[in-house]
């Protein structure tokens, strides 16, 4: 059928799976092709930041088909691979990606957990090729990958410094009271660490807490719960560590925000706007700055856009 092959062992098997829903055949047909396959998270929270590179990847498999060929004459087929459901979905498209479609080489994943695992797990025992366009632990340098894992962005060490450049010289007023929030994966807890020391040693009071990643909440409301329980902690008198009090006057406050994530930082940014307008706008608190590292960036201008938009912001339209 359409959305089978024939495979190495004559038989014919399916090319797509529950998380490999996209198979694109060039144009000449379906005989003498390379499969290439793609595991990235474009669905849910994380459509808007990883349907662009999907898009990408598919231009790039069209301009080839349409203007060139393999060596041996051979076009490009793709299948494509949904991974938002965290690194279980991931391991899964790999696995298929490698039993079933046989394909070299797989583009993605676009978390560098996801990466790390499938890499260990199923594309390095099988030689396959992985090339992250995003993935940025620095723990992806550390394992044998007998080269068969690469990446585009850079190692999370230069965000790290930069991130440690900022808080430390670059910002006036300097930062007093500082709230860092990660993502508890390779990507979050790995940037955290690099930054950690730096940042607790030299701005007076430092809060650093994880929360976990979009993808282990079966709902929204799951989500915004666990959340918000982490904001609670953050912002209560047990929770702020280094003395850095409770509050209940304008002087204690977070004058700072980080989150090291993605595109879940909408929940904490508007939660926090929440919290702020009801409790300490009144107490003339100023609303802190906040920063978000590479994951976050793309999904700010849609963050302040959504303000209103989403049901249950629509209060906070007028700030």
């Amino acid at each position: 059928n359409d959305d089978q092959r024939c495979s190495s062992a004559g038989a014919c098997v399916d090319l797509l799976s529950t998380e490999c829903d996209i198979l694109q055949w060039p144009e000449d047909g379906h005989d003498d092709v390379v499969f290439l396959g793609s595991i990235m998270s474009t669905s849910g929270i994380f459509e808007d930041l990883v349907q662009p590179l999907e898009n990408a990847f598919q231009l790039a498999v069209e301009d080839f088909n349409d203007n060139a060929s393999l060596q041996s004459g051979a076009k490009i087929a793709w299948v494509g691979c949904d991974a938002s459901a965290g690194v279980a979905a991931a391991l899964a498209a790999a696995e298929h990606l490698r039993d079933n479609v046989e394909a070299p080489a797989i583009v993605g994943p676009i978390f560098s957990e996801q990466a790390r695992e499938i890499a260990e797990q199923v594309t390095v025992p099988a030689g396959m090729f992985v090339i992250s366009p995003t993935a940025s632990a620095p723990s992806l340098s550390n394992f044998d990958d007998d080269n068969l894992l690469w990446r585009v962005t850079p190692n999370d060490v230069y965000q790290g410094n930069a991130l440690v450049d900022r808080f430390l010289s670059d910002l006036s007023p300097a930062p007093q009271r500082l709230l860092v929030l990660n993502k508890d994966d390779a990507y979050g807890n790995e940037l955290r660490d690099l930054i950690q020391t730096e940042l607790a040693t030299n701005i007076p009071n430092v809060y650093f807490a994880s929360y976990p990643g979009p993808e282990t909440f079966a709902t929204e409301e799951d989500l915004l719960s666990s959340y918000g329980e982490v904001l609670g902690i953050a912002l209560s008198q047990a929770g702020i560590a280094q003395n850095a009090g409770a509050y209940d006057s304008p002087d204690d406050h977070y004058t700072h925000i980080l989150i090291l994530g993605t595109s879940e930082a909408e929940a904490f940014i508007v939660s926090y706007l929440g919290i702020w307008a009801q409790t300490y706008a009144p107490l003339g608190v100023p609303f802190p700055l906040i920063t978000g590292s590479h994951g976050v960036v793309p999904n700010l201008p849609a963050i302040v856009a959504n303000v209103g938009v989403t049901p249950g912001t629509e209060p906070l339209l007028p700030l």
